[in-house]
């Protein structure tokens, strides 16, 4: 993804990824870190007027996504039946034969495992997104998290992730490509928010009239920002600016640690 956010309409159907179908495999959108990228992904995909299948479990982000024109199937991406790998994988080469797919996408480590299966015994080509990858990892994990330096194509959202795949896993160089992920600041302008509604929002949170609003959205994470913010709102408060009010907005299924 790009600031851009996608694709003008005009570029329907002109765009070289008109026509074509890519399957992104991912754990349940509203658990995972990425959920959101899937779904702008598949709004992307779908503007360039490409047809963005996601294989995923029920959650109450499927609407969003197929709201901006993804195609939501039902798949046990996040299984931790050993026993229900197998048929899985056979399960999503069918869908990958049917559908005529012609790019898969494995979003996490369990997706991944089933994916790339899948994906070689069809014959297309297999693209993975790092996550859950950090340094200092054991023996275990580090192996069950090589699947995703195992494809033909490695997305990894900062430099610090391309270099820890790399480190991690030699056998990914040259196949680590730097996607950094971006945001939709539309929603964000001023002029399009109705003063109602951010009265509303002020009496939700408990925000004063006289007070100004700090906002971070994102699951409770140390990789958010969350400590970082608070330590920087506790040096404000202590240098007298007082009239700031700190509202953290997200899934509480985030970890602190």
């Amino acid at each position: 993804m790009t600031d851009d956010f996608g694709f003008s309409p005009l570029s329907r159907g002109a765009h070289r990824r008109a026509g074509r179908t890519v399957l992104q495999v991912a754990p349940a959108l509203a658990e995972a870190d990425g959920g959101l990228a899937v779904i702008a992904v598949a709004a992307a995909l779908a503007e360039a007027g490409a047809r963005p299948l996601v294989a995923s479990p029920a959650d109450r982000l499927v609407p969003e996504l197929q709201a901006v024109g993804g195609v939501w199937i039902d798949f046990a991406s996040q299984s931790r039946n050993p026993l229900a790998m197998p048929i899985l994988r056979h399960s999503l080469k069918r869908l990958i034969e049917r559908e005529q797919v012609e790019l898969v996408h494995a979003r996490s480590r369990r997706a991944g495992w089933i994916a790339q299966g899948a994906a070689r015994a069809a014959k297309v080509p297999f693209v993975t997104s790092l996550t859950q990858l950090s340094p200092g990892q054991g023996p275990v994990r580090q192996r069950y998290t090589a699947v995703l330096a195992r494809g033909d194509a490695v997305l990894a959202g900062s430099k610090f992730a391309a270099d820890t795949a790399t480190a991690l896993y030699p056998q990914a160089a040259g196949r680590v490509a730097l996607v950094r992920p971006g945001v939709d600041l539309r929603p964000f302008t001023p002029a399009l928010i109705p003063a109602q509604r951010v009265q509303a929002l002020r009496q939700l949170f408990g925000v004063a009239p006289d007070e100004r609003i700090l906002l971070l959205a994102a699951k409770p994470s140390v990789w958010k920002g969350h400590k970082v913010l608070i330590e920087a709102a506790r040096i404000l408060r202590e240098r007298g600016v007082g009239d700031v009010k700190l509202v953290f907005v997200g899934d509480a299924q985030g970890s602190w640690s």
